[in-house]
C-alpha cells in the first residue's frame, strides 16, 4: 500500500510540475515572491526556526523585537553593532546557491520579472538578477537608514 501511495504521489507531483513548467513558459512576466528560505540553501539560517535567527538573538537579549528597535540602538550600541556584525560576516560569507541561477536563467528569458523578497542578505543581486527589479521589503542589511529620519 505505502509502495502504490508513493507512486500515485511521484505521478501527480509530476503532472502539476510539467503543467507549472507549461504556464512559466507561456507568461510574459513572472514576480517571484522569496522569504528566508531561499537562503537556506547558501548556509544562511532562516528567520523563525530552530536555528533561526530569531532564537540567536533571543539567546542574546531575549525578546529579538528589542534587539532591532532603534531604542536598543541608542541604549547598547556597541551589542547592536555586535549583532549587525555577525550577521553582515554571515550574509557576506554565503554564496547564491544554484536555485538563484537557475531562476535566473528562467527570468532572463522573459521581458518582464519581479523579485519581492523579505531577504535582507542581498542574494537575488548577488546572483546576478537585476537590481532595479529586486523590491527587499525589509530593506537590506548593506544599506543603512538613519532611523531619526
Amino acid at each position: 500500500m505505502q509502495i502504490q501511495f508513493e507512486l500515485l504521489f511521484i505521478i501527480v507531483m509530476d503532472a502539476l510540475i510539467r503543467r507549472c513548467a507549461k504556464h512559466i513558459r507561456q507568461a510574459q512576466a513572472l514576480v517571484i515572491l522569496s522569504g528566508a528560505g531561499m537562503s537556506v540553501d547558501s548556509g544562511l539560517p532562516d528567520f523563525s526556526g530552530d536555528q533561526g535567527l530569531i532564537k540567536r538573538l533571543e539567546k542574546v537579549e531575549g525578546d529579538y523585537r528589542n534587539i532591532i528597535s532603534p531604542k536598543y540602538f541608542e541604549e547598547k550600541p556597541e551589542k547592536f553593532w555586535y549583532i549587525y556584525g555577525d550577521r553582515y560576516n554571515q550574509y557576506t560569507k554565503a554564496t547564491p546557491h544554484k536555485g538563484y541561477e537557475l531562476l535566473l536563467d528562467i527570468c532572463e528569458k522573459k521581458k518582464e520579472y519581479f523579485i519581492r523578497t523579505s531577504n535582507v542578505d542581498n542574494m537575488w543581486a548577488r546572483a546576478g538578477f537585476d537590481q532595479e527589479r529586486i523590491y527587499e521589503i525589509h530593506g537590506s542589511i548593506y544599506h543603512l537608514q538613519c532611523h531619526s529620519c
